[in-house]
């Protein structure tokens, strides 16, 4: 069950691990993070279920009154809003956005009450939930889960540590169980991937920035480097891991920009110029890259000709921020499988909805890595017999020696 359930990062990780599941419940109040969803994934049973002033499908988290029986594993990924470190103003806990996390307090007490307390939770937020000034009622919601019988495990883990990632995602996570025990979080394996292995081997020249926007944002830099303001402009190493994904990348100096090494390109000539063995002269060359060779010609026209206004940096493609948050997967030849991405893309959805999409999501493999330590968890319990009973409830098929998760 996936309350602020985004394009499904927590689906597509069950779906990975191998392990029986069945999506009993999402809830989400963006219609276009729905709209992803069930392009990626199919239809769902909405939680909360409203319409938005447009009559699109969405769900509410403040409406969801009770929820279904068995329920194996929740989610609450709640919004980082007013707890973001870009947010100065941000009210934490108490904020409009953040605050939703309350809501789920409510539909956890419901549920008590309802004898249908879910067997696991797992909350995943910025690293700053944990930070002193969100303490009291931090402490007040960790307490309230103790209440309910629920054992906890927290920290914070890094998507830049786990393979296939190649993103330094540092992110809160808290596993809840209902019981005396409850599994740690899983130890990181060490990387893999970094961001040249995730960028595409040719992308539309939109994505490159203009010669004078390059200058304006190391103009910028410069100022905020002078102040010693710690956020500014610079291109990330290919051979390093990538910053974290956001919701407004690309648009922020702090965002992840490449330079492109490839070769100058010619893009065209000059009319009216020479002929004959001089026919070089003539071309026109992208300000992207190296240059040609530069030869001891020099003046009457003899120079390569570069077309201004375009620069080498670039910032990242959104199925590049996608592949960064672990929805596409490396293939041993090194291709990817990009299909959820363009799943999402082929739905209609603009190159700024599925930055933002990616830089809410939760990174798929540590989320997987997660999981994995639940069912190791579960394998020394009686939690195969619970998820049977659980798959039932919901008109599965129970295989022999196999639990099926609902979340």
């Amino acid at each position: 069950m996936e309350l602020f359930s985004g394009i499904g990062a927590q689906h597509m990780a069950l779906e990975r691990s191998g392990v029986p599941y069945e999506i009993v419940g999402i809830c989400d109040i963006d219609p276009y993070a729905v709209q992803a969803y069930e392009a990626i994934h199919g239809p769902a049973p909405m939680l909360g279920e409203t319409k938005d002033s447009q009559g699109r499908r969405i769900g509410d988290v403040t409406k969801i009154a009770h929820i279904p029986k068995d329920v194996d594993i929740l989610t609450y990924s709640f919004p980082c809003t007013d707890l973001s470190q870009a947010n100065s103003k941000g009210k934490g806990l108490k904020g409009e956005h953040s605050g939703l996390l309350w809501a789920v307090q409510d539909i956890l007490e419901q549920a008590d009450e309802d004898g249908r307390l879910p067997r696991y939770l797992i909350m995943e937020n910025v690293p700053q939930v944990f930070a002193k000034k969100n303490s009291k009622d931090w402490n007040r919601w960790m307490d309230f889960l103790s209440s309910l019988g629920y054992t906890s495990t927290s920290g914070t883990l890094n998507a830049k540590d786990f393979p296939g990632t190649g993103q330094n995602r540092n992110r809160a996570f808290v596993v809840s169980h209902l019981g005396t025990e409850c599994p740690p979080l899983p130890v990181p394996t060490g990387g893999d991937t970094v961001l040249g292995d995730v960028l595409e081997k040719s992308v539309d020249s939109k994505y490159y920035l203009t010669g004078k926007r390059l200058q304006g944002m190391e103009k910028s830099s410069a100022k905020e480097g002078a102040r010693g303001n710690g956020f500014r402009f610079e291109p990330v190493d290919r051979s390093s891991v990538s910053h974290a994904i956001t919701t407004k990348e690309g648009s922020r100096k702090t965002s992840n920009f490449v330079r492109d090494p490839s070769r100058c390109q010619q893009i065209g000539t000059v009319e009216g110029m020479g002929s004959g063995k001089f026919e070089s002269t003539k071309r026109v060359y992208s300000g992207k890259g190296i240059s040609p060779t530069v030869t001891r010609c020099q003046g009457g026209q003899c120079e390569p000709k570069v077309l201004e206004g375009r620069s080498d940096v670039r910032k990242i493609t959104p199925k590049e921020a996608w592949r960064l948050q672990s929805f596409g997967k490396r293939r041993r030849d090194g291709t990817w499988d990009d299909s959820a991405y363009e799943k999402a893309a082929a739905s209609g959805l603009s190159d700024t909805r599925l930055y933002g999409m990616a830089g809410n999501s939760i990174n798929v493999n540590v989320f997987q890595a997660i999981v994995s330590e639940i069912d190791r968890f579960d394998s020394k319990t009686d939690g195969g017999r619970k998820g049977q009973k659980s798959m039932e409830a919901f008109g599965g098929e129970v295989k022999r020696g196999k639990s099926r998760r609902s979340s």
